[in-house]
């Protein structure tokens, strides 16, 4: 979502009424091709709020790598490697100044192998440091890779939080997650 509203008109991406979480949507990558590494849903602009949507990802899927890795070989776990696939973030890159007033509602995200809801950015400051992002009533499940190469990662998360202000976490739901539940960076 690259264009947004206003304060005082918002962009609303939501279900019909009556039709709250049967909207999916889904990562696709081509069979055999796992360079995909992003989001399912990006928002990149100020005043949006997403309701009510289903977002499933790549891990688990028939062909799906079975560790978290970015390369393309099915399977290759060898070194530290990450395949960063994520249900919904927030995107800086587009305009490098502050993202504001978004909402994120009554929506559910599975079978990530990242992250189901993501701010960027590590330790930022600058423009484009500042999120308003309220995330309320949101589920996350099934997500994160409980090995690679053996080991229990610890790099997956449910809500990972980078350097931020004004994020607000409110009456979500995590499980299931290999990694962390809520991952917050100080900022």
């Amino acid at each position: 979502i690259k264009k947004g509203g206003t304060a005082g008109k918002p962009l609303i991406v939501s279900c019909a009424p009556g039709a709250l979480g049967q909207v999916l949507l889904r990562a696709n990558p081509a069979a055999g091709n796992w360079s995909l590494s992003g989001p399912i849903l990006t928002i990149a602009s100020n005043h949006t709020t997403v309701n009510g949507l289903v977002l499933e990802g790549t891990a688990g899927l028939p062909n799906a790598p079975n560790c978290s890795c970015s390369t393309t070989k099915q399977g290759d776990c060898s070194g530290m490697c990450h395949f960063l696939q994520v249900g919904v973030t927030l995107d800086l890159s587009t305009s490098g100044t502050d993202v504001l007033g978004v909402v994120t509602q009554n929506c559910v995200t599975y079978h990530n192998n990242h992250a189901g809801y993501k701010t960027p950015g590590h330790a930022s400051t600058g423009p484009g440091s500042t999120l308003e992002w309220t995330l309320r009533a949101n589920v996350v499940f099934q997500t994160g890779n409980s090995e690679v190469g053996g080991a229990a990662s610890g790099l997956d998360h449910g809500f990972y939080t980078h350097s931020n202000r004004g994020l607000v976490l409110d009456g979500n739901v995590g499980y299931d997650i290999a990694g962390w539940g809520i991952h917050a960076y100080a900022g």
